[in-house]
């Protein structure tokens, strides 16, 4: 249930500051995974708006919240570094 909480108010700020920070970006990807229905990947993108594809996530699954940040994290950073040129 807090899940559903956080990942509203990551969609409002996203709706008021148009941007997202890094770890928001992963725990939107985490409850992507988590819960494909409330938040398909098809639906879900970086902030360069390229679409992720399950093949780049893929191993993220199945890891424990801590495990799946740590992996994370460089991904989107990654990604989100790109756009800023």
């Amino acid at each position: 249930m807090t899940e559903m909480f956080l990942i509203d108010n990551v969609t409002v700020y996203q709706d008021l500051f148009e941007s997202l920070t890094i770890p928001m970006v992963v725990f939107a990807l985490r409850f992507s995974l988590t819960y494909p229905k409330g938040l398909p990947l098809v639906a879900f993108k970086f902030a360069n708006a390229k679409i992720v594809e399950r093949r780049e996530v893929e191993h993220l699954t199945g890891l424990r919240r801590k495990d799946f940040f740590e992996a994370a994290l460089p991904l989107v950073a990654r990604r989100k570094g790109a756009t800023a040129d």
